[in-house]
């Protein structure tokens, strides 16, 4: 569901970006009232739009469902009992809207810090109110610590510069992958050497295109963590409903896992030692971070965790 989720939250983002009257949001930039700028630039849209959009609650609630389907079928596996998982539970449709709601108060959160980094930064570097204006509404979608990434990236190009590791870290629409981003570095070291980054047109073109760039990459790293996440509530989910119906005792205990490898975060590698005899079903992890109820323990974090129980005398590892 992950690409779909991804999907949903650009093309949303994208549509706002569409609506907005640059006409208006010129003249906003112009007053300088960060609240006007903000109002123009449509930041109060953003949640109705992802609020309304029918895909990203069902990305969400069929990963939750069908980790939960399956972790009752292993249940019932491995125990030899009737194990099965209620999609209609409160829970699970409770528990995907009120995901949303925070992912969406989030992403509204940071339009306005956005906008904020952008005029700030505008002003320092002398962008007149027309290219204040591109760049709030590029923006748009995007981390208040991305924010000032398309302006340096349209200054590098004004200068005859093309950053090669920035365009590796930034994967071009249409793949993402890193020969596509060493073709897109080529293509500008071509434009370049042709004369075209002399023209504010082409700059403001690529710049564009950079920015839609950023705001698919961000929206790949929200599903992909959102989408864990909603897989792990489902996965604890049908945990719940399989001690309701007796299958799993109550003294069950969850254990975190990590994947042990160079991109494993030193707060994240920290979390089993830190929970060595696991912890109840309805217990947080101590973690660095504080206690957490279940991972993802940050944005884009691959931890998950596994179940262990007593079962006819033996003890079980899920």
């Amino acid at each position: 569901m992950t690409p779909k989720v991804a999907a949903a939250l650009s093309d949303a983002v994208l549509r706002l970006q569409g609506r907005i009257d640059v006409v208006a949001l010129r003249a906003a930039v112009v007053g300088g009232n960060l609240s006007v700028i903000e109002g123009a630039a449509g930041s109060g849209q953003i949640q109705a739009i992802l609020l309304g959009d029918p895909v990203l609650l069902h990305g969400l609630t069929r990963t939750t469902t069908l980790v939960g389907e399956e972790g009752a079928s292993v249940l019932g596996q491995v125990t030899g009992l009737n194990s099965s998982f209620n999609r209609f539970h409160p829970n699970v449709v409770l528990y995907a809207r009120t995901q949303v709601g925070n992912l969406v108060s989030q992403i509204g959160q940071d339009v306005k810090e956005a906008i904020r980094v952008v005029v700030a930064l505008g002003a320092g570097v002398g962008l007149t109110p027309v290219q204040q204006a591109r760049a709030i509404q590029e923006v748009i979608g995007l981390p208040p610590n991305w924010a000032q990434a398309p302006l340096h990236f349209a200054e590098e190009l004004r200068n005859g510069q093309v950053n090669a590791s920035r365009l590796l870290r930034t994967p071009v629409a249409g793949g993402g992958s890193t020969p596509q981003s060493l073709r897109y570095a080529e293509e500008l070291r071509r434009g370049i050497a042709q004369g075209k980054h002399l023209s504010p047109e082409w700059v403001a073109s690529q710049q564009s295109r950079y920015s839609k760039n950023l705001l698919r990459r961000r929206a790949l790293n929200i599903a992909r963590t959102e989408t864990m996440r909603a897989a792990v509530a489902g996965q604890a989910e049908s945990w719940s409903q399989a001690v309701r119906q007796g299958v799993l005792p109550r003294t069950a205990r969850r254990f975190p896992i990590v994947t042990p490898d160079e991109r494993l975060r030193p707060t994240h590698r920290a979390i089993p030692g830190m929970n060595l005899n696991g912890v109840r079903l309805t217990e947080p992890y101590r973690t660095p971070m504080g206690p957490l109820m279940h991972p993802p323990f940050g944005p884009l974090c691959r931890c998950g965790e596994a179940l262990m129980f007593q079962h006819g005398g033996r003890r079980r590892f899920l």
